[in-house]
């Protein structure tokens, strides 16, 4: 694998912005409005910049009219990648802009290989969990897997206030989330 996909499969790559909250159900518009705004700096290694959205159908409506503003005038740069369960998820005026494309569920001859080299340290319990919820969707597979175990936190040491608001907001209603948990806010 290639020094840029490594980036990418680890989420590393600056020039792949990924939109999404799981602490919520849907993906808040602060998320969309923020990834607006790192959209529009120019790539720091390649030629595009990819704004990725794998929950896209969870997006509320108000999310889906800040993301519309730049769908309607982007960068030249610029790559949308939209996942929905469906296109009717998205608003008509989102779909008119997007070229659909179809894709089928992956079998659990090809996702248990992924996991199982993905997350080695991990139970058989876990990953069985895991590749039952993903519907053979890997994003759905490998999200939940990225957190640390609940056991692996317990006695995890606490940061001050300091280094908490020195945290880098990805989505801000999820990084206020993160540091009211790391201050010993639950």
């Amino acid at each position: 694998v290639c020094p840029a996909c490594r980036k990418v499969l680890s989420g590393n790559h600056p020039d792949v912005i990924t939109v999404d909250d799981p602490d919520h159900k849907q993906v808040p518009v602060d998320c969309i409005r923020a990834a607006r705004t790192e959209l529009f700096i120019r790539p720091n290694e390649g030629e595009k910049k990819v704004l990725l959205i794998p929950r896209a159908g969870d997006m509320n409506p108000a999310a889906q009219n800040a993301l519309l503003k730049v769908l309607e005038e982007p960068p030249s740069y610029g790559v949308f990648l939209l996942l929905a369960p469906s296109p009717e998820a998205l608003l008509p005026t989102i779909r008119s802009r997007c070229a659909h494309l179809r894709l089928s569920p992956l079998s659990r001859d090809v996702l248990e290989p992924a996991l199982r080299q993905r997350f080695p340290d991990r139970s058989a319990a876990d990953l069985e969990a895991a590749m039952g919820r993903s519907g053979g969707a890997p994003g759905r597979m490998f999200r939940p897997m990225r957190r640390p175990p609940a056991a692996a936190l317990r006695g995890a040491p606490r940061i001050s206030p300091c280094e908490a608001h020195a945290l880098p907001p990805i989505c801000p209603s999820r990084a206020r989330a993160a540091r009211h948990r790391l201050l010993g806010g639950g």
